[in-house]
């Protein structure tokens, strides 16, 4: 594949089609970030330890850029600091720190 400069390039560019694709281009670039995702874990556990993987969906404990959800009428306890992006508890459900 051969990537030739010709005045159709330019004219895109130059015009307000242009400005807008390459506005979407970035904000596409800016949201991939560093490739990893962002995500939300769920509490699947009854009681029981916050640290134990088995207790979240997925089977790993939250890490700091993960949203928390505790809506299964269960119980997280935890000791000490819990990185987290965000927590939603519903349901009964309790975080025990």
């Amino acid at each position: 594949m051969q990537l030739v400069d010709s005045g159709d390039v330019r004219v895109i560019a130059d015009g307000r089609i242009g400005g807008i694709l390459c506005f979407l281009a970035l904000i596409l670039v800016m949201s991939w970030g560093s490739g990893e995702a962002h995500g939300q874990v769920s509490w699947v556990g009854g009681v029981g330890s916050y640290t134990d993987g088995a207790n979240w969906s997925g089977g790993a404990v939250p890490e700091g850029d993960d949203d928390i959800v505790i809506t299964n009428g269960g119980t997280a306890q935890a000791s000490g600091n819990i990185p987290i992006l965000g927590v939603s508890i519903g349901g009964g459900s309790t975080l025990d720190v």
